[in-house]
């Protein structure tokens, strides 16, 4: 099997890359691609397939693959969002790795693309064991609305491109090599505290999941859906000859060679695509989760947010005072920037939700479906993330972190 990872220096995206040459054997020949760097090693990889930068060699990076796992995408968790570079990365960039594959050299190429559990999220009410929904439902009440808008429309785009796919909905994830989340942002906060703030009253349920697990779980995707296509012969399609794999799929340079406006660029060029449909293709849509426990911030991820160095603070700070203070101080922000320019670090301030969600909120899901159509069963104990993670978070300090996991970036 041909497998290229599209994203590949995610957390995700790394550890698959890890579990795929540890656990599979040499059968699965690997090619990654990332947006604008070389191959990081987060963890301990081999570096010994093909790795592509840029969106001029995506054609490349996709077209001789039987499976492509889409990692590639830009989070804004904050209260002012950069709308043009989530549209950019979470839409035009999935419209245009549609395309190639429609257009490509492989009849039937499988597709699997990483969406996020907040598409199916409430803001207002507990999420209890909820099952796979539907993000329509949740269009007018779900968090960080423009960051969920650009997932779903690429959940749509991806269902109707004719191309057998899953879609996986992750978890907020953890683990070596992780940079960017809750945990990662205790830390950082402690370095100027000295301390870990102690904020809420332990109540609410967040769960997340162990990276090491979720590559076993995408793993599981790849085989399942390699085993559902009808076959894996090589196809040229007359479309094909004329696309040259050494042009730009996304061009991010006008003609005069100057810088213009990627986002209206790309959305003016992908609205001419025409999927070429396959009369047959599969689509499921599947919440990928492992079954450790799921409980407060603090009590699940005690060993990783504390250490000697890091103790929780003894002054206790009420969660919901402390939130509608804020709510209404972000509101204030958001009508003011309507009407003058604002720093940037005032438009990075979390959404509000943020820290509802990780403070107070109820949020758990219903991961039967991976369990029954993927056979998924976690591969790590709970013992064996704390062996795995704890040396590891307890060896990062604030320095060494670029950014709270709320702030813009790709992941």
């Amino acid at each position: 099997m041909r497998l290229t990872i599209l994203g590949a220096n995610s957390l995700l995206g790394q550890h698959l890359v890890k579990h795929v040459q540890e656990n599979v054997g040499s059968s699965i020949e690997i090619t990654t691609w990332s947006y604008d760097t070389e191959l990081a090693k987060k963890i301990d990889i081999e570096t010994t397939f093909n790795h592509y930068i840029g969106t001029e060699n995506l054609g490349k990076a996709v077209r001789k693959a039987d499976i492509v796992v889409n990692l590639h995408e830009y989070q804004d968790l904050s209260i002012l969002p950069d709308v043009d570079a989530l549209e950019l990365h979470n839409v035009e960039f999935v419209r245009s790795l549609v395309f190639l594959m429609n257009s490509g050299s492989i009849r039937n190429q499988g597709l699997i693309h990483l969406s996020s559990c907040f598409v199916q999220c409430a803001k207002s009410v507990p999420n209890v064991y909820e099952a796979e929904m539907n993000p329509e439902r949740y269009t007018k009440t779900r968090p960080f609305q423009r960051y969920c808008e650009t997932k779903a429309v690429s959940e749509e785009m991806v269902k109707q491109s004719g191309i057998s796919n899953f879609v996986i909905r992750a978890l907020p994830m953890y683990g070596p090599g992780d940079d960017s989340s809750i945990i990662t942002d205790f830390i950082a906060v402690s370095s100027y505290l000295d301390c870990v703030p102690s904020i809420g009253d332990r109540d609410g349920v967040t769960q997340m999941a162990f990276v090491g697990n979720v590559a076993v779980g995408m793993w599981l995707a790849i085989e399942k859906l390699s085993n559902l296509l009808p076959s894996m012969q090589n196809f040229r399609k007359d479309s094909f000859e004329s696309l040259s794999d050494s042009e730009p799929v996304l061009k991010l340079e006008n003609e005069e060679g100057t810088d213009s406006d990627a986002s209206s660029d790309l959305a003016s060029s992908n609205n001419n695509f025409s999927y070429l449909h396959q009369s047959e293709s599969v689509h499921e849509v599947i919440l990928l989760a492992d079954d450790i426990r799921s409980k407060n911030i603090y009590e699940a991820h005690r060993e990783f947010i504390c250490s000697p160095k890091r103790p929780i603070s003894l002054t206790y700070i009420p969660f919901l005072p402390l939130y509608y203070i804020y709510l209404l101080f972000t509101t204030l922000i958001i009508g003011v920037s309507k009407l003058v320019n604002i720093p940037k670090t005032l438009e990075q301030l979390p959404e509000p939700y943020f820290f509802y969600h990780y403070f107070h909120q109820w949020t758990f899901f219903n991961t039967l479906k991976a369990s029954s159509f993927l056979n998924y069963r976690d591969k790590y104990t709970q013992k064996e993330i704390v062996g795995i993670c704890r040396p590891y978070y307890q060896r990062l300090s604030g320095a060494s972190l670029k950014n709270f996991s709320w702030k813009p970036h790709l992941v």
